[in-house]
């Protein structure tokens, strides 16, 4: 990943970005919130572009047209009246879920995470949602059911379009569509329990891009890792264990206390729709672990071998996941 900084402009760009999401999250009122998305949004541009490839400009041509849709939807909301109201509230929830990815605002995640690199996946998929899910926790209270029907459709969405799909950066973004619905849902009855499943959330794919930004596998095929270190494999197979919410890894916790505050709060059906879903998404997920354990060739590597200090690296990230689930759950639950 540090690969990007090594283009001075990348590193500008990267740091204006946090600016943007700074301003946003300490902002005061709804335009100033909304000049910081553009920030936000004016900055990761160049990022894309930074590689000059077709398939680059094309994703980001996609991601300003719906990005720009989405901006203009939030300003024409926060101008139609100085107080949030139902409809008001709906006009900006709609742009923001457009904005972050969830359904039924997805349209736009899966083909422009596909056409760029693993760096700019992670921070499409992690710091990039972090200013519009704050504003999302601000509204979601105005709009009850859409934001329980938002929640349901991304757990349901990315557990069936990703069962089929090969292409490993398409199966990520449609993995974060599902995990941003459960964010989603937890923001509805408990905004300390979505900002815990989101932090968790980080810090597992945190490890997997970093991983994947390494080895700089193509995304057309699936990983086959049986002849290459043991950490390694055992590391990434974690990760997904993490990522499908089984115990005792870090992405058990959250979705466990996600359940526990719908059931109090007596949103039975959104749960079971979540539960669904997330049922869905841990069927690829081991699938890909199969798929690699099973595997007997791998054309992802060329050097026969991976770097002792890259190994180890990644073996701490995955450890510290497993160990900040614990601190963290005590954290949120005391």
């Amino acid at each position: 990943m540090l690969t990007m900084f090594h283009k001075p402009y990348n590193m500008l760009m990267f740091s204006m970005l946090l600016f943007g999401i700074a301003v946003s999250l300490s902002a005061e009122n709804w335009l100033t919130i909304w000049m910081g998305l553009e920030i936000n949004l004016y900055c990761f541009l160049p990022m894309i572009l930074s590689n000059s490839k077709n398939q680059e400009k094309e994703a980001a041509a996609k991601y300003f047209i719906t990005q720009a849709i989405a901006s203009a939807m939030i300003m024409f909301a926060f101008l139609e009246h100085t107080s949030v109201t139902s409809y008001t509230s709906s006009l900006m929830f709609m742009g923001l879920i457009i904005k972050i990815g969830v359904a039924p605002g997805h349209f736009w995640l899966p083909s422009v995470m596909n056409a760029i690199s693993w760096w700019l996946c992670w921070v499409l998929s992690s710091i990039q949602k972090l200013a519009p899910m704050m504003m999302i926790m601000c509204v979601a209270s105005f709009s009850p059911l859409m934001s329980a029907f938002c929640a349901g459709a991304s757990s349901i969405v990315g557990g069936i379009l990703g069962l089929n799909q090969t292409l490993f950066r398409v199966l990520l973004a449609y993995s974060s569509i599902g995990h941003m619905g459960w964010v989603l849902a937890a923001s509805m009855v408990n905004k300390q329990i979505s900002m815990f499943y989101f932090i968790c959330y980080l810090l597992i794919i945190t490890s997997l891009f970093f991983f994947m930004d390494y080895l700089k596998s193509s995304s057309g095929n699936f990983m086959k890792m049986t002849e290459t270190s043991p950490i390694f494999l055992v590391s990434f197979s974690f990760m997904f264990i993490s990522l499908s919410g089984l115990p005792p890894f870090l992405g058990f916790f959250p979705k466990l206390m996600t359940l526990k505050v719908l059931m109090e709060a007596k949103l039975l059906v959104l749960m079971i729709f979540m539960v669904i879903g997330s049922v869905m998404n841990m069927y690829y997920y081991l699938k890909m672990i199969f798929i690699m354990m099973t595997a007997t060739h791998y054309p992802i590597f060329t050097n026969g071998s991976l770097r002792p200090l890259s190994t180890l690296l990644n073996s701490l990230l995955t450890s510290m996941s497993i160990i900040s689930s614990i601190l963290l759950l005590n954290l949120f639950t005391s």
